[in-house]
Parts: C-alpha cells; structure tokens; sequence
C-alpha cells in the first residue's frame, strides 16, 4: 500500500486533499477501504477510473458526495490551470462530476 506521500498521481492528491480536510485522516482511511473492498479500485485508479470513483463515493456519501465533488473539481482547476468555466459547467448540471473531471485532466 502506497502513502499518501509516494503516490505522484494529481488526481489521488486532489482527492486525498479534500477528503483528508473535510472528514480528517481515519475517516479517509474508511473511505479508500470502502472504494477498495466494494468497487476494487485502488488509489492510484482514481484518475483512469473516474466514473467507478464517483459512483462508489455516491453510494458511500449519498447527497454529501455532490459537495465533496465540487471541492475535488474546483481544487483541481485551481491547481492546473484548466478554466474556470469548466467548473460553472459542472455546477450548472451540464456535465456530471465524472465528465468534468475528464474534461479537467485533459486541460491540464
């Protein structure tokens, strides 16, 4: 199992950010079991399996998911410069997290 600190991928990073601020490390740990045990994905898929993602964090979240993808977008547009707008679109139920979030890393 890889620490938080060996994994180099953006997206994991991103992600472990945000659920590390809003729900605290123990929690985190909860959820990665979760995704892991339930979906078989493992941290370092985040990235090629976005859709698996959203779908196993709305199933363990229910309507808290939808705050922690928009965090997880708007962090990551933030940090790679990929355009604001993208995350309006999101917002504005054009596209779901999944799709965005597809959109993001191919701006980067």
């Amino acid at each position: 199992m890889q620490s938080t600190t060996e994994n180099a991928d953006p997206v994991f990073q991103i992600v472990n950010n945000v659920l590390t601020q809003v729900f605290g490390e123990k929690a985190v740990q909860i959820i990665y079991q979760h995704l892991e045990n339930r979906y078989a994905l493992q941290r370092n898929e985040f990235a090629d399996k976005i859709d698996l993602f959203a779908k196993g964090l709305e199933n363990l979240l229910h309507a808290n998911a939808s705050y922690i993808e928009r965090r997880i977008l708007k962090d990551f547009c933030n940090s790679y410069g990929t355009a604001e707008q993208l995350e309006l679109v999101h917002m504005s139920g054009t596209c779901d997290f999944a799709t965005s979030m597809r959109i993001a890393m191919q701006k980067a």
